[in-house]
């Protein structure tokens, strides 16, 4: 999906964890990885910040 991206990337296999570790604990919500996190803290917290900092 980022394959064009020139960023950091998690590795599967750290994706992969979050993931189980999310779903063994029952979360609804899982952020795999720490890039997914921030944004989903901002997110949850204001939905439209999170569009305007996307947008550039």
């Amino acid at each position: 999906m980022l394959a064009g991206v020139d960023a950091d990337k998690a590795a599967p296999e750290v994706v992969a964890a979050r993931i189980l570790d999310g779903v063994a604990d029952g979360d609804s919500v899982v952020w795999p990885d720490d890039a997914s996190a921030r944004a989903g803290s901002v997110y949850l917290a204001d939905p439209v910040r999170l569009e305007e900092m996307l947008a550039g």
